[in-house]
Formats: structure tokens, C-alpha cells, sequence
């Protein structure tokens, strides 16, 4: 269910950003968050490729600038 890849990619996100709450998240870019750096965004992917065994592709980073563009990602790529 979809649902559930929404409140997975949620959660996320605020293991990586403490700052935007659970139901700012769906809103969030990456590009602005505070403390962003080429760390974090490595960090996001890991996080989350490891919540749903889901290899992400370097090269599609230009899609994966919003919570958004991440969701549409891994609906297109994930099994739940």
C-alpha cells in the first residue's frame, strides 16, 4: 500500500532532519533545509535504501530533490 511507503519515507526523513515534525515532512525540499551538505544527502540515501532494500541511483538526484520526487521514486520502485 502506498500509505505505507509515505509514512516509512516520513520517518525517514526525520531521522535525518530533525528540524521540519513528521506532518511538515510531505513538504520539505531538500535544498532548503538547514544543515544540508553532501553528507546529509548520502545519509538520507542510506537510510533510505536500508528501510526499503531499495538501491537508489546517484544519477537520478536531480529527482530526488523533494520528499515529493522521493515518493514518486520509490512508488515506481518498491514493493510493499
Amino acid at each position: 500500500m502506498n500509505d505505507q511507503i509515505e509514512e516509512r519515507l516520513q520517518r525517514c526523513f526525520a531521522a535525518v532532519f530533525p528540524g521540519p515534525t513528521i506532518g511538515q515532512v510531505p513538504d520539505v525540499r531538500t535544498r532548503s533545509l538547514a544543515g544540508l551538505d553532501s553528507m546529509t544527502i548520502v545519509t538520507l540515501i542510506a537510510v533510505i535504501s536500508e528501510e526499503f532494500g531499495e538501491e537508489m541511483d546517484l544519477d537520478d538526484l536531480d529527482e530526488l530533490e523533494s520528499f515529493q520526487g522521493i515518493l514518486t521514486y520509490l512508488r515506481g520502485r518498491v514493493n510493499v
